[in-house]
């Protein structure tokens, strides 16, 4: 996990490697769009330089510790429920998203490590 803040620009930013991109298929890519919509709450899953994150940003001036640990908690939640559920916190927005268990093999491969 990865803490980047930048006061110039007022931006912070809590984020944690997944994946490369390249290992993505269509129907997980898709599930993670879904769940930023509805159980990704206050992260983002994205790409970039190659890499599947989970990022959270926000502006750094109005931060205080209580968000900051919130924020570093969700990272955590969405990076390790990748794949089975997607889930930051154990609020979600349920809008008929429909459960699944097919990602299962990617929770495997969040457990070796990654090097990108």
């Amino acid at each position: 996990m990865f803490g980047i803040t930048d006061s110039t620009n007022n931006r912070m930013q809590i984020m944690s490697p997944t994946m490369k991109s390249a290992d993505l298929d269509k129907d997980l890519l898709l599930d993670t769009m879904t769940a930023n919509f509805h159980s990704a709450l206050d992260v983002r899953y994205a790409i970039a330089n190659n890499i599947f994150w989970v990022a959270y940003i926000e502006p750094l001036k109005e931060l205080n510790i209580i968000p900051i640990e919130n924020a570093i908690s969700q990272v955590y939640n969405a990076h390790i429920t990748f794949g089975p559920t997607f889930y930051s916190t154990p609020l979600v927005f349920n809008t008929g998203r429909k459960k699944t268990t097919r990602n299962k093999k990617y929770k495997k491969k969040l457990c070796q490590n990654f090097n990108p």
